[in-house]
């Protein structure tokens, strides 16, 4: 990714304009001081990168955190004892004749130091992983939360409407049948009756469609439907 090259050039960049500033600041500035700077990160960036293709092609990622960093503890060591070998032939090509004694003093010296730097290199683009795939695990589960609200809301509704539908209609009937017998006893509570029941049953109608009601509007209700019984 875009945000990949841009860490890995800014950070061996760094590295290289710290080197060559270190060795201006012992020796001068001089071109092979230059050379050994910027052949050292570009050794850093392409052993790095190779490494990454490691890590991705037998997906360390995927991996728990302590064997993701059992992995990348020695990958980094193998990685920069690579970069050490590299490094001390590109050293001997450019030795003087004082320098022949100190090429396994430096090849040890850059052995550990880029252990140590491949470390800290490991750890953050490790750690930058492990975070995302902690959020996204996060953000999965809180989705799984929710969704088994949603459903468990959706099974309650379906339970509700399901006792309604056995509830209404037996009331109905029951309903029905006692204006029935007050038509002709008692024509006027008969009426009653009717307008009770046609204003109950507009209620149940209009507030199937709501989520939530009035609660003098409940209480009414339930005083028809008390006077229908």
């Amino acid at each position: 990714s875009r945000l990949y090259w841009i860490c890995q050039l800014a950070g061996w960049g760094v590295y290289a304009a710290a080197n060559i500033l270190l060795g201006a600041l012992y020796g001068g500035i001089s071109a092979k001081g230059l050379i050994l700077g910027l052949g050292a990160s570009a050794i850093g960036l392409a052993a790095t990168h190779a490494f990454r293709a490691v890590i991705l092609r037998r997906d360390w990622l995927a991996l728990p955190v302590g064997a993701l960093a059992v992995r990348m503890a020695a990958g980094s060591a193998v990685t920069a004892l690579a970069m050490a070998v590299v490094a001390m032939g590109a050293f001997w090509f450019l030795r003087t004749e004082t320098e022949a004694g100190t090429v396994w003093v430096s090849f040890f010296g850059a052995s550990f130091n880029w252990t140590a730097l491949l470390l800290i290199w490991s750890l953050i683009y490790a750690g930058v992983h492990v975070v995302q795939r902690w959020r996204e695990a996060e953000r999965e589960r809180a989705h799984a939360e929710a969704e088994r609200w949603r459903l468990e809301a959706i099974a309650r509704e379906a339970e509700l409407r399901a006792l309604q539908a056995q509830v209404n209609p037996h009331f109905l009937f029951n309903s029905l049948n006692t204006v029935r017998a007050l038509i002709a006893d008692d024509p006027g509570r008969a009426r009653d009756a009717v307008t009770e029941l046609s204003a109950l049953l507009r209620y149940a109608l209009s507030a199937g469609k709501r989520e939530t009601v009035p609660l003098r509007d409940e209480i009414a209700t339930v005083r028809r439907f008390l006077a229908l019984e």
